[in-house]
Order: structure tokens, then sequence, then C-alpha cells
């Protein structure tokens, strides 16, 4: 315990701070797929072996978190809460309800509190479906790119070619599924700092959102 308490000492004096994790997505003919692992670490430790890093910004926009997780989660309640907030203040001026959110107005919303908070340790992968279609988005250091498929954090290196190996233009929904399962599970056995089980969700036309938990053989868990 006393060497815990020094090593964390050390760390916080010395400026020491890593976050790992593994997260990936994924555009197919009918939607979208997102996967993230579930570890959070601080420095060499865990700190949470089951983080949701997955986070709704509308009913039809999610978005998965790198960097510091409680960044991530923050930034997206926050976005989540200015959507509901503009679609009040829209059905207010039409007198009644409020056009469906698009994929474009949540990722502007995001990008504009991420601006607004430098501070924030943060990269997001963005994706969901509105009338126009299926869209992802990489979102990090206040820039955007709509891309068809993206991972991210420290585990990308192993994810990213197995992701891109998988990729191609017409893909459905079981093979968009594999994909990034499949690519995210490299992250997590690949990359020290992720880990856990590999949380998936399936945003589909017609607002259909569904989630798959899988679990993750590592030899170090």
């Amino acid at each position: 315990m006393v060497l815990l308490l020094l090593f964390l000492l050390a760390s916080a004096a010395d400026g020491i701070r890593k976050t790992g994790t593994t997260i990936a997505g994924v555009v197919f003919r009918d939607g979208c797929v997102l996967g993230a692992d579930e570890r959070a670490t601080e420095g060499s430790l865990i700190a949470d072996p089951e983080c949701m890093k997955i986070h709704e910004i509308s009913e039809n926009v999610f978005a998965c978190g790198a960097g510091t997780s409680a960044d991530a989660a923050q930034l997206c309640r926050h976005a989540q809460l200015d959507l509901v907030l503009l679609r009040r203040r829209e059905e207010a001026a039409r007198g009644g309800k409020a056009r469906p959110t698009t994929v474009a107005a949540a990722r502007g919303v995001v990008l504009k509190r991420l601006r607004s908070a430098p501070a924030m340790e943060c990269a997001l992968i963005l994706g969901g479906v509105d009338g126009s279609g299926a869209h992802l988005y990489r979102i990090d250091d206040g820039a955007t790119h709509a891309v068809p498929l993206a991972a991210m954090g420290s585990g990308s290196l192993a994810a990213t070619p197995v992701l891109e190996a998988a990729y191609r233009d017409d893909l459905d929904e079981e093979s968009a599924i594999a994909a990034v399962r499949s690519a995210v599970s490299a992250g997590v056995t690949f990359d020290a700092m992720s880990g856990g089980r590999v949380n998936i969700l399936v945003i589909g036309r017609e607002g259909r959102v569904t989630r798959h938990t899988f679990f993750v053989m590592k030899n170090n868990n």
C-alpha cells in the first residue's frame, strides 16, 4: 500500500498521465457500427474495468470516446443537452414537433463544445443515421473528417489494419459488426492499456439501435 501511494505521488509530481483505449467505427449499407473496449486506466493502474465508452448524443447519433474517459462522457452529455434545448426552441418557434436531428447538426454541437473547452483531453468517433443516410466522423483536436471507417486510441495501431482489411463499400450489418469486433479485439489483445469486453452499438435506419457485448481472450487480463 505504501509503495502504491508513493508511485501515485511520484506520477502526479512528474505530470505523468497515460490513457488507454481502442475505439472503432464503420459505415455499412444501412447504417453504421461503433465499438469500444471497456478498460479505463490512470497511469499503469486500471481505474475502471467496465467503463462504457459509447455515449448517446441523440436518439440516432452516438459517439465513442478516446483519451480521458470522463472528458469524453462530459462532452457528449453536454452536447446531448444542447441538442435537447435546440429541439425545444424549434418546437416553440414552429408550434409543433421539431425535425429529427441530423448527424451534421450533432457534429456541429460537439465541435462547438469541444472548441469552447480546449482543456478537454478526448477525441471521438461520431456516427449516426439521418434522412440522408449513414455518416461517420473522426473528431480530434477540434478538427473533423467524414470517413467510411475509423479507429482511434492507444490500440488503434493494431485495430486500424484489421478494420481496413475487412472493409468494403457494400458491407452488410453482420459483416460490419464482425469487422468492428475484430478491430477492437485486436486493440485489446495487443495494447496493454486496452482491455475488458468489446461493446458494439449498431445504428440502423428508422431509429433502430441495437447493442452487443463480446468477450476477448487476453493472456494478461
